[in-house]
């Protein structure tokens, strides 16, 4: 009976209830609408997913394939920025690690960087794994010549050629590294047979230049050649340097300082750019620009010893000599651990800014090695009597 029995209050509250839910919930809805309506109004949309991050296991651009790569590193590559296509090529190398190719074109952009000495350490590892790589073979010659290890340079392209006597290219390096021997005969004919088997190579026009300007010294000649080469490669640092340098040399001083430039435009790092334009700002007197200059290569290639020695020179021209025989110091010990060859110059100034410094033991040593290295000239003998004139006051 009980459970029969009418309770009419339960329903009524029931009833009550669910009306006074219904009308929150609504009154909460349009809060909340209202709400979202003004911040859109105000340019706040604030269920949008924002563009700078987004969501993660998402890209916004494809992956680069190996070929996307190689053609990031030709165009940089054309551009004169070689370090920017290094690492393009090291890129696509690790997607292909099987291709030589990809590791020597590297390796020949970091010589043409001035970075000899790691594009000796990467032509040296290719050709463990693959002795008759003539391209990689260059390289070591080029990169080797460039330390001042002539010697040895002479050899690797010599190699190169036996390997493959129709390289223009190794013909071309075996031309310059004649040229520097002052074996000139052979060098003429190397560089000659470089541009007849490749007429627009612009390595082979190079050197064929090279080996006119040293051999011959024929500046006109040597420099059209310079000139056809960067016309064909226009930020070609290797050939704007030696355009600079001849031009320095031929008191153009305008054209040098503009082919340094034009180097360092296209890349900020390259030391020997910075030497060389200190070197010509020094000649036209500028010794403030020259330091900033000389400063900036040693910064960036501390272990360079030609680097130093261009400082020394323009700290000696000063008559600053106890900061140039510090330098010249740095120079010698540089080389020591790079294995680059000082010049007799550089041990006869040396020498004098010690008997200058008063630091007189040392200095006539290093008079005497420079003497003993250019037996006879009567310059060096004249500066070695001065400076021990210096020591004996």
């Amino acid at each position: 009976m009980h459970r029969n029995r009418v309770r009419p209050w339960k329903p009524k509250t029931k009833r009550g209830s669910d009306a006074w839910f219904f009308i929150l919930l609504l009154v909460a809805a349009l809060g909340v609408g209202s709400y979202y309506w003004v911040q859109r109004r105000l340019g706040n949309n604030l269920l949008a997913t924002s563009a700078a991050t987004p969501r993660a296991g998402l890209t916004t651009t494809p992956t680069r394939s190996v070929d996307d790569f190689i053609i990031l590193a030709q165009q940089t590559a054309r551009d004169g920025r070689f370090r920017e296509a290094v690492g393009f090529y090291d890129q696509a190398s690790r997607r292909r690690p099987s291709d030589l190719d990809l590791q020597v074109r590297p390796a020949l952009l970091l010589a043409y960087s001035g970075q000899y000495a790691k594009a000796e350490q990467r032509s040296r590892r290719i050709l463990q794994t693959d002795p008759k790589n003539v391209l990689a073979r260059v390289v070591l010659c080029y990169a080797l010549q460039y330390q001042r290890q002539l010697d040895a340079g002479l050899a690797e392209c010599q190699a190169a050629v036996t390997e493959d006597p129709q390289s223009a290219m190794a013909l071309a390096y075996l031309a310059e590294a004649q040229a520097d021997k002052n074996d000139c005969v052979n060098a003429a004919a190397s560089a000659q047979q470089a541009v007849d088997l490749e007429p627009e190579n612009v390595d082979a026009l190079h050197k064929l230049g090279y080996y006119y300007e040293v051999c011959q010294q024929n500046f006109p000649t040597a420099l059209d050649y310079y000139q056809r080469a960067l016309a064909l490669a226009p930020n070609m640092s290797p050939v704007l340097i030696d355009i600079g340098r001849l031009q320095l040399n031929l008191n153009n001083t305008k054209e040098s300082t503009e082919a340094f430039q034009h180097i360092i435009d296209s890349d900020d790092q390259n030391a020997e750019a910075y030497s060389r334009l200190g070197i010509a700002y020094m000649t036209i007197g500028e010794y403030s620009k020259s330091l900033e200059l000389h400063d900036k290569a040693v910064e960036l290639e501390p272990g360079r010893a030609w680097f130093w020695t261009n400082r020394a020179w323009l700290n000696y021209r000063r008559y600053f000599f106890p900061e140039a025989a510090a330098d010249y110091a740095k120079a010698l010990t540089a080389s020591q651990a790079s294995q680059e060859v000082l010049k007799p110059i550089d041990y006869l100034r040396y020498g004098y800014a010690l008997t200058e410094a008063k630091q007189c033991d040392q200095g006539r040593a290093m008079l005497a090695k420079a003497v003993q290295m250019a037996p006879g000239d009567g310059m060096f003998l004249d500066t070695q009597t001065a400076g021990l004139e210096n020591c004996d006051n």
